[in-house]
């Protein structure tokens, strides 16, 4: 986001709410809806917890997108259908996200504040235990889109407000389309820690670690690229049908498979994404078609990756493929 908005967002954060988080930690996207999903991708893995209340606003769907585990806890009439600590704990310890609305999509209810700072407080405490025991920590992700609209004598509080303590694993969303009535304008806030860009500005500032790293990066790379070209070179110096260039730089190789309409215990091979499932099936080996990157012939051409393969996987793989290959007339 342009400084000049992160900065305002900063100022009406500790203007409205009495939290001043530095403008580093302000981000501004289109909407506050990609940053709801934009959070949950952050800290939410598939399998992982999701605690939120029953009624709220589209968390089944981001829980559903992130592939974790929801519990939707049916909140009561008498506390506004606001989740409540005594709800909350029993899942705490196993929770990684806990995900709140205030006031609440659909109820229209501000939840307390005594109910907040226990929830806040609780989220310190069972960090503080995760800390210890080497565990990760649960976030609160913290929706007050519509703060800015209540009434009367009702107040509307910010949990770090309340417990500052909560404020590194605290991540709030607001913006302007409900409180300023800008739904079209697509202007959202997060207010989060940002620990990774500021470790990644320490780390770029630290030029022999970053020689060293990629020394070391750029020579395993390197070493297990030069494997895949020379065994497909083997390959092709023993008459398989098998084109390659060398690499030169990225994680990748391309590699051509010439069997395009050639048959495999009796099928055709009638595409590159036919090929793929092949080699796929039954030399256990990954590739990517070149169609996958808008290319649109047929022509038998992949993208390798050794981002995430050791040497002997590689030295392993080739005879599956010779074995293969072998097959196809």
């Amino acid at each position: 986001g342009m400084l000049i908005l992160r900065q305002a967002v900063a100022d009406f954060s500790a203007r409205e709410y009495g939290v001043r988080y530095p403008v580093e930690s302000t981000l501004i996207a289109s909407g506050s809806r990609p940053l709801l999903y934009a959070a949950y991708r952050c800290v939410v893995n598939p399998g992982d917890v999701v605690v939120y209340p029953a009624p709220s606003w589209n968390n089944n769907h981001y829980v559903n997108l992130t592939q974790a585990k929801g519990i939707d806890l049916a909140t009561r009439y008498e506390d506004g259908f606001q989740l409540t600590l005594e709800q909350l704990a029993p899942h705490l310890s196993t929770a990684q996200l806990v995900a709140l609305n205030t006031p609440l999509n659909p109820s229209g209810t501000v939840m307390k504040s005594e109910h907040l700072r226990a929830i806040a407080q609780a989220i310190v405490d069972e960090n503080t235990k995760r800390t210890k025991a080497g565990r990760r920590h649960v976030f609160l992700l913290f929706d007050q889109v519509y703060g800015s609209l209540v009434f009367g004598s009702i107040k509307h509080d910010h949990p770090a407000a309340l417990v500052p303590e909560i404020a590194p694993w605290l991540i709030t969303v607001d913006g302007i389309s409900k409180g300023l009535a800008a739904t079209g304008l697509r202007v959202g806030w997060m207010l989060a820690p940002r620990p990774e860009q500021v470790a990644t500005a320490k780390f770029l500032q630290n030029e022999p670690a970053v020689e060293a790293f990629r020394k070391q990066m750029n020579g395993a790379v390197h070493e297990r690229l030069e494997a895949l070209h020379a065994g497909f070179r083997a390959m092709k110096a023993d008459g398989f049908p098998v084109e390659c260039i060398h690499p030169q730089g990225a994680i990748y190789l391309s590699l051509q498979l010439n069997i395009v309409s050639r048959s495999l215990d009796g099928s055709v091979l009638d595409s590159n994404e036919t090929i793929r499932k092949a080699i796929l099936e039954h030399a256990g080996l990954a590739v990517v078609p070149f169609q996958a990157f808008g290319l649109i012939e047929e022509t038998g051409w992949f993208r390798l990756s050794v981002g995430a393969v050791s040497m002997d996987e590689i030295a392993d793989m080739f005879p599956r493929l010779r074995q293969l290959l072998g097959r196809i007339h």
